[in-house]
């Protein structure tokens, strides 16, 4: 009977894990969404995707990351980091893209995925770019 019933229960808990957990960022209160590992936010057309990729590397070596790989076009931009050796995090990925509405930055900490410090790292990127 208790089988079953932890059964029955499991899509309804995975339901709620997958359910993306929304939060506001920077001074304009800029709506992000963590879901699956990865912080995700979109930021108005007069942002620029190599403006966002400049903040994020500013806010990745302040925080001691090592730039690992960086490309960048006016329509997308990826950077990828290495965290300094004393840390639990293997990496950082930050994403920009161009989208219909403006752009979308996503942030994702290896190997999993870390809501808090990626989080964190966006609101640093949001405050090099006056957001």
């Amino acid at each position: 009977m208790i089988v079953g019933s932890v059964v029955m229960l499991m899509p309804v808990l995975m339901l709620g894990a997958c359910s993306p957990q929304l939060s506001s960022h920077g001074r304009e209160h800029i709506t992000a969404a963590y879901s699956l590992g990865t912080l995700t936010c979109d930021l108005p057309d007069n942002v620029r995707v190599p403006a966002i990729m400049a903040a994020a590397e500013g806010a990745l070596r302040g925080r001691g990351y090592s730039i690992s790989s960086k490309a960048s076009t006016d329509d997308r931009g990826r950077i990828y980091a290495r965290a300094p050796r004393d840390s639990q995090v293997e990496g950082v990925s930050i994403e920009a893209r161009v989208t219909s509405t403006g752009h979308q930055v996503s942030i994702h900490v290896d190997p999993l995925g870390d809501d808090s410090r990626s989080r964190a790292l966006l609101d640093d990127v949001l405050a090099r770019l006056g957001r």
